[in-house]
């Protein structure tokens, strides 16, 4: 427990900034989510949606309380997902990553066909 003055009240704006922090925080989440949804649904109100979440994003940064990247993550995120379902390309799953068998490989005869670096290594 705080035993100064000076103390106890920086405990009071702690505990008042982390209730404010936790409900904008909470609506924050809830623009973005709303904004997600009705971006894949295909509503005709998606668009305002999700320029509400921008405006919410860009408020949370300024005011301390969201960081700038995390932000700019979130809406980068929200506005590619809608130029995906624009165009009509499935956002469901991520890009396929390259197999094993496209990479090239290296075998133990390509190795020993390397010339030895000569050097003065003899001493």
């Amino acid at each position: 427990m705080a035993h100064t003055k000076s103390s106890i009240k920086d405990l009071k704006r702690t505990k008042k900034r982390t209730t404010r922090n936790r409900t904008l925080k909470s609506k924050m989440r809830t623009l973005v989510k709303k904004a997600r949804v009705s971006v894949e649904a295909g509503n005709d109100d998606a668009v305002g949606k999700m320029n509400s979440a921008i405006v919410v994003l860009d408020k949370m940064v300024s005011k301390g309380i969201v960081h700038p990247n995390n932000a700019a993550r979130k809406k980068s995120r929200l506005i590619e997902r809608q130029t995906k379902l624009a165009k009509g390309i499935s956002t469901a799953q991520p890009p396929a990553k390259k197999s094993a068998e496209e990479k090239p490989v290296i075998d133990a005869d390509t190795i020993a066909e390397k010339p030895e670096q000569s050097g003065s290594a003899e001493t």
